[in-house]
């Protein structure tokens, strides 16, 4: 700081306020950690419970508080320095004080400065280039330290998973194809990011296929449009449609996709859905599939690398993402709900489905996708599922069919492919209208298309559609009435 100036160093009240600004950063990625952690932790019980709740009412706010406290105070502290080298830079000190007043800045050192005390000014000088250059170091080193971090947590995590996987198959259940492939890949992408940052010096992190944290914002209220009941678009959300069949509820998971880029949604969304009949409020809740192809990640969870973590047999962020949403609608314990996905949201919801730590918070008693792959999903044997597929749909054949690697019990080449885990009932469905080679391929995982193709199944009187339609666990999310339907779309997101 110049000996001229009076109540305020304003390189070094930068250099704190970054400091502050980056700690209130780490305090929120922090608490996103701890929640998805708690999600995955094999730990029931009281204590379990106990602690949960613990963190969601009291300690995990207490977090969020500091970590807005510190970054107000950055912002305080940044305007004041802003403010102070405006005073400074004035020629009356900006405070209304006569030339030469206390307060101005050696920053406006004069040609007689050098020439009365040249050692002086050089000495000011230097100070000047020494505090600019801190601040960069600081920027510099913080970089650096949050890139090689990250790269290194990934790292940490695909080994452990690893680890895991060697310890199940000594166990007698060998990875599967698709888990391995997925593993690889994901493999790859840390050995990338790692080779990107480890040359930059940590200042540039491609984060590829880096799935980093989940969150959740407040839900938003949409109309429900049924029958003789017609909604407007909500901030350029359309309606619900009135869950009333199977049908209906697909094309929700298709509104879903709508969402996304609206405002309050822009980097995505699920649709949460409460029916009350007979005094029971159940829930739908309808996921997405993949909205974006970049190896990158982005905001988006839903995206290449959400569905390589899933299919590498990992919990990925988009299912955390939609644990929050659900949290963040304030679905009860014990409410019966529906995961309906198409595609990787198909995925997602049978990931949930088979995760003790989930179904321990929430009552999932239905899953129903479309287009998906979820041979190799563990879905608990209480949970009524159903997987629609179109006959010409490659997606729902990519976790080829549980293929799995079991050198201790090889039929052929050390391959089998046991039944798969879980008790879906499968329903194959028609193509829609024939068409010719990439538009067929994409006209059959049409998540439309699929919404029409159920609807037609499921109007057949004993059908295995209509049948599961039937079930008593699934008509409670079913309805004509609107007056017993409310709907909200809830964002969800990525951050890095």
């Amino acid at each position: 700081m110049s000996a001229d100036m009076v109540g305020m160093d304003p390189h070094a009240v930068r250099r704190l306020a970054v400091l502050l600004e980056h700690s209130s950063q780490r305090l929120r990625g922090t608490g996103t950690a701890i929640s998805a952690t708690l999600g995955n932790t094999g730990w029931e019980g009281h204590d379990s419970r106990r602690f949960r709740q613990t963190w969601d009412a009291d300690l995990r706010p207490e977090l969020a508080a500091a970590a807005r406290s510190l970054a107000e105070a950055s912002r305080t502290l940044k305007h004041d320095a802003m403010q102070q080298e405006e005073a400074s830079a004035s020629p009356f000190g900006g405070s209304g004080l006569t030339p030469g007043a206390v307060g101005a800045s050696a920053d406006t050192t004069s040609t007689e400065d050098l020439t009365e005390d040249p050692l002086g000014w050089l000495r000011e000088a230097i100070d000047d280039v020494w505090e600019e250059s801190s601040d960069a170091g600081l920027d510099f080193a913080l970089r650096a330290l949050d890139s090689f971090s990250d790269v290194s947590t990934d790292g940490l995590g695909l080994a452990r998973h690893s680890a895991d996987m060697a310890a199940e198959f000594l166990m007698g259940e060998p990875p599967s194809v698709t888990e391995l492939l997925a593993l690889g890949a994901l493999t790859g992408g840390v050995a990338a990011n790692l080779s990107v940052v480890g040359v930059s010096a940590g200042q540039f992190h491609p984060h590829l296929l880096d799935d980093g944290h989940p969150t959740a914002g407040e839900p938003l209220r949409v109309g429900v449009e049924g029958p003789g009941s017609p909604a407007l678009n909500v901030n350029g959300h359309q309606p619900t449609v009135l869950p009333s069949s199977l049908s209906a509820i697909a094309h929700n998971t298709a509104l879903a996709y709508s969402d996304k880029g609206a405002p309050g949604t822009e980097n995505g969304a699920v649709r949460i859905t409460r029916i009350g009949q007979d005094g029971v409020d159940s829930y739908i809740v309808n996921i997405p599939g993949t909205q974006s192809w970049n190896p990158s990640a982005g905001a988006n969870p839903s995206d290449m690398t959400g569905n390589l973590v899933t299919a590498s047999g990992q919990s990925s962020t988009t299912a955390e993402a939609v644990r929050l949403a659900m949290r963040e609608a304030g679905i009860p314990s014990g409410a019966p709900i529906m995961l309906a996905g198409h595609s990787q949201g198909g995925m997602t919801a049978a990931q949930l489905a088979g995760n003790e730590g989930f179904t321990s918070e929430f009552n999932v008693t239905n899953v129903m996708t479309y287009g998906s792959p979820i041979d190799t999903a563990h879905i608990s044997p209480t949970v009524d599922v159903i997987a629609f597929e179109h006959a010409g749909d490659v997606v729902p054949r990519v976790d080829l069919g549980n293929l799995r690697i079991d050198p201790l019990k090889p039929p052929s080449l050390g391959f089998s492919t046991p039944p798969p885990p879980n008790e879906a009932i499968v329903v194959s469905l028609s193509d829609p209208e024939p068409g010719d080679g990439s538009n067929q391929i994409v006209s059959n995982h049409d998540y439309n298309n699929y919404a029409d193709s159920i609807a037609e199944v499921e109007s057949r009187r004993g059908s295995t559609a209509a049948t599961y339609q039937g079930l008593a666990s699934t008509s409670r999310f079913l309805t004509d009435d609107p007056s017993r339907v409310e709907s909200h779309v809830i964002p969800i997101g990525r951050k890095q």
